[in-house]
Parts: structure tokens; sequence; C-alpha cells
């Protein structure tokens, strides 16, 4: 079989729990093999880029949807193509991934004029909070030295009576 594909992510996050545990899922598209041997697609994942523990078939569909993958961890994803008699195809190159994290927003009074921001870090990233009034300039606001460790993250911004005010976060 010919090589494959070219793999688009399109990111769906998903908070699941009401403790501080976040999984998220991601969505692997691909193009179809030109082959009409072409029976099926495997998927290969995990966390280290050639190393796959986990292997999903996607039959003949050409996307496939993978959850419960951490926020803040990088995954590893190729896809073979498979003929009727279970023949694999190489692999696909791997594409990597991060998922994203989530900001935490607190509501807070409209006396208070605070608010507050939490989100869960993982080692080896430091972090930065930006804001916006009209969500085309963007300011820092605040960022954090280099993780170390997963943690979860915190910080109160003091946004002065600005009417309205959007934030991001920006992992370096």
């Amino acid at each position: 079989m010919t090589s494959i594909l070219r793999l688009l992510c399109v990111v769906v996050v998903v908070l699941v729990g009401l403790n501080k545990s976040f999984a998220a899922n991601v969505v692997l598209s691909w193009t179809p093999g030109s082959s009409s041997a072409v029976a099926g697609y495997n998927v290969y994942f995990g966390t280290t880029a050639g190393n796959y523990p986990y292997k999903l078939d996607a039959g003949n569909a050409t996307s496939l949807t993978i959850s419960n993958l951490a926020v803040g961890g990088t995954n590893f994803f190729a896809v073979t193509a498979y003929d009727a008699a279970g023949n694999e195809s190489a692999m696909s190159a791997p594409l990597q991934y991060a998922v994203p994290f989530t900001l935490q927003l607190r509501a807070s009074t409209a006396t208070s004029l605070r608010v507050p921001i939490q989100f869960e870090a993982a080692p080896m990233h430091w972090y930065e909070v930006q804001a916006s009034a009209d969500l085309k300039v963007w300011n820092s606001v605040w960022h954090s030295a280099l993780v170390n460790v997963y943690s979860t993250l915190s910080f109160t911004d003091y946004p002065g009576g600005v009417p309205a005010r959007y934030y991001r976060l920006v992992v370096h």
C-alpha cells in the first residue's frame, strides 16, 4: 500500500468530573488511501513518538475521536491502512499534539473588582495570562516561573473597572 495520510487535528476539550482531574478528546482526520485495496485504518498513539502502546481500529472511517487524554500532556499519533487480509501499510509520519489547558474563572461580585484565575500546569513550561478589552490587543497581566511538577497555578486579576475583559492562557 502506498503512503497514507496527513493527519489533521481538530480539538474538542471536554472537562470531566467535579474534582480537579481534567481530560480532553481529540478528533483525528486523514486523507483516505488511494488504493482500492484499503479495507480500513488503524490509529496508534502514546506519549512518546514511535512508541504506541494504544491501537484503535477506525474501520473504513477517515476520522476517529480519541478520548480521555490528559490536559497538559503531549501525545503522538500515527495511522496505517490495512487490506482485507490484515496487511498494514507503513505508519504515517507521527503527529505530535499537546492537549491545551483550560482557564477556570471564578465569578466575582461587581463590587469586588477581582477575577480569580486558576489552571492546571505541566512541567517544563512557563505560563502567561493575557487580557484584552477588545479581543484584538492582548497584554500580559501575569506570568509564572518555569514549572517543575504538575500543579495548579492561580492568579487574581484586578481589572480596575474595565467594562469587559477577556483572558487567554499562553503556554511557553
